[in-house]
């Protein structure tokens, strides 16, 4: 399962990476769009490594 969530954090910081990079590079409405892809890609990569380091996290 840890391999899953390392997944999940790389594809989150590439999602964060490509969205920063075309956040700048293309017009409206795409660049807006792209930004939220950058912050969504941001979140995907915290959880993911929280989730990684520690995987019982959410579990109460």
């Amino acid at each position: 399962m840890i391999y899953l969530y390392l997944v999940m954090a790389a594809t989150g910081a590439v999602t964060a990476g490509w969205g920063l990079w075309a956040a700048h590079r293309f017009r409206r409405p795409w660049d807006s769009a792209s930004a939220v892809a950058s912050v969504a890609g941001l979140v995907a990569f915290i959880i993911g490594i929280l989730l990684a380091v520690l995987p019982d996290f959410f579990i109460t």
